[in-house]
């Protein structure tokens, strides 16, 4: 067991030292050429088995696209207004990364960008170039009522997957915020914020709840604390395994993939140039217990007509015994391989975080800290993983799903406090 552990720990290393390593040499490549222009070179003719190719023109001003135009392009959800971005270095960076991988061809030019890329990619692309998105359901009526998922770190708009079938069973429409997932925190909580607001003023009679997992609870508490955000705009949020005292394990985020680590210890998964298509490991530093954004994050105020429903795991991703056996033999099995005495400490530190206890953890959040929230209208716990409060169609999880819609009575927003919650005050 400590074997495939410290296997996969130093082949992810390798691979991801291998990674950092190409794209700088793209990055000084790129910063070598007068103009960031790409000569295209086409794809190969889509065959039944390869998956077909889609084409398109994005128009460009002054170094400026419009990211709607791109969402609408591969059939996003989004509004009519205009989304200008800038087209920046790491775009190009993470365009050409993708080039030199055989899934895309581009041109940039000074009025337009054409893209030439395979149908699988196109999630990938607007997660690039049109980050912090929420995906609306199509043909939103004045009196819908919809359930707004947030994820969490090194997670996607594929999270909530399992959760989003429950509830288009059930008939209850979601909407999706899509954000880099582990860039600063309050960048993408004032997105969503600002996004929510956009909406609710052309949909003024909308009736929005939040479900969010881990990161994802502290970037929607933040986005509906903002000074302008409407009162009673969101009724209920819930949040599911959210660290709001921070967690131990963001220490290992620069790494790993921090989530994708936990969900398997032996077989770790890599979802393609995560590392660019994200933020700059921001999260990471965000989520250190006693960070900066703790401390202002404790200074903000709760509307007292937003009922909130926390939601903790206790079961971690290691049982007690496996464990036990990684405390105990680690020490000496590190002394026998090539492993250097500054990462052997931090693997230890990892085997001994409180974030790994079973029955006090969910694998990634103490229970300590998933329930450190003033006064919620209602919590809960379930002996499942930190993962396993997402997985709404099977065992725990399922049970999860049913306990957050019995919570959301989608009621009008009432006074459920005589006076406004602060957050730096601990719960009852």
């Amino acid at each position: 067991m400590i074997a495939k552990f410290l296997q996969s720990a130093n082949d992810y290393r390798r691979r991801l030292k291998e990674r950092a390593l190409g794209l700088l040499l793209i990055a000084l490549a790129l910063s070598s050429v007068e103009a960031q222009t790409v000569p295209p070179v086409r794809l190969p003719e889509a065959s039944p088995e390869s998956p077909s190719i889609s084409s398109v023109l994005i128009d460009v001003k002054e170094g400026m696209y419009d990211a709607n135009q791109l969402r609408r392009a591969f059939g996003y959800p989004t509004s009519s207004e205009l989304d200008w971005r800038e087209i920046k270095a790491s775009d190009v960076v993470a365009l050409t990364a993708l080039k030199l991988a055989g899934d895309l061809e581009f041109e940039l030019k000074d009025d337009a960008l054409l893209l030439q890329l395979r149908a699988p990619m196109a999630d990938t692309l607007v997660h690039q170039l049109a980050p912090c998105q929420l995906a609306l359901p199509k043909d939103i009526k004045e009196t819908d009522r919809i359930i707004v998922l947030v994820h969490g770190l090194e997670g996607s708009q594929n999270s909530f997957s399992s959760f989003e079938k429950r509830c288009a069973k059930a008939g209850i429409a979601t909407a999706n915020f899509d954000y880099p997932n582990d860039g600063p925190i309050i960048s993408s909580a004032n997105a969503l914020g600002e996004q929510l607001i956009q909406l609710s003023g052309r949909h003024p009679n909308l009736k929005l709840a939040i479900v969010a997992h881990s990161m994802g609870g502290l970037v929607a508490t933040w986005a509906i604390t903002k000074p302008d955000f409407p009162d009673g705009l969101v009724t209920d949020v819930v949040t599911l395994g959210t660290p709001f005292k921070g967690s131990a394990i963001a220490e290992f985020q620069e790494e790993a993939e921090l989530m994708s680590l936990w969900n398997s210890l032996t077989s770790i998964q890599f979802a393609s140039l995560n590392t660019v298509y994200d933020g700059q490991g921001e999260a990471a530093a965000d989520l250190t217990p006693g960070s900066q954004f703790f401390k202002q994050f404790a200074k903000r105020t709760i509307s007292n007509t937003t009922k909130f429903h926390v939601v903790a795991g206790t079961k971690s991703f290691l049982s007690k015994s496996e464990r036990d056996v990684l405390l105990r033999d680690l020490p000496s099995y590190l002394k026998n391989k090539n492993i250097s005495p500054e990462y052997a400490k931090k693997l230890t530190r990892l085997i001994n975080a409180a974030e790994l206890e079973d029955g006090n953890s969910d694998g990634a959040v103490t229970l300590e800290s998933a329930t450190r929230f003033p006064n919620p209208t209602s919590s809960r716990k379930f002996a499942t993983t930190h993962f396993g409060l997402l997985e709404a169609q099977n065992g725990v999880g399922a049970d999860v799903f049913d306990w957050i819609l019995q919570m959301l009575k989608w009621e009008t927003a009432k006074k459920i406090h005589s006076r406004n919650r602060s957050l730096n005050k601990p719960p009852r």
